[in-house]
């Protein structure tokens, strides 16, 4: 009788062990489920990032090397796609520096500064 009660408690905890081996399965399911959300999200975040950084790149390259025509283009994209934010802001200024034939980095500095000092005048005035 021993020998079956041993038994016995011995596959009651083969029972329990296997039960708890399905909830931690079952708990790291949801966790990598969870995870996979968040991956995701980086991902297009990351995705973005890159997106801004590769057409900045692309932009500034062209312009560097003479092709005004493809760096207008690319600056064009960065305005149209991330118009909202800090880098699609400067590539409407880049935009409108290229098309008014400004190319020197010298030019372009000027035309800023000059820019800045009629914001700050209308700013000043409107006070």
């Amino acid at each position: 009788m021993a020998e079956e009660v041993e038994e016995r408690v011995e596959a009651l905890a083969a029972i329990m062990v296997a039960i708890m081996v399905v909830i931690m399965a079952a708990e790291i399911i949801m966790a990598v489920k969870d995870l996979a959300k968040v991956m995701a999200a980086v991902a297009m975040v990351k995705g973005m990032a890159e997106k801004d950084t590769v057409l900045v790149v692309a932009s500034h390259y062209y312009e560097q090397g003479g092709a005004l025509d493809k760096a207008l283009k690319y600056y064009q994209r960065l305005a149209k796609e991330f118009g909202n934010e800090e880098v699609g802001k400067q590539a409407v200024v880049m935009i409108d520096m290229l098309n008014l034939g400004l190319t020197t980095p010298e030019a372009q500095m000027n035309y800023i500064l000059q820019k800045a000092a009629k914001d700050s005048a209308k700013t000043g005035n409107a006070h």
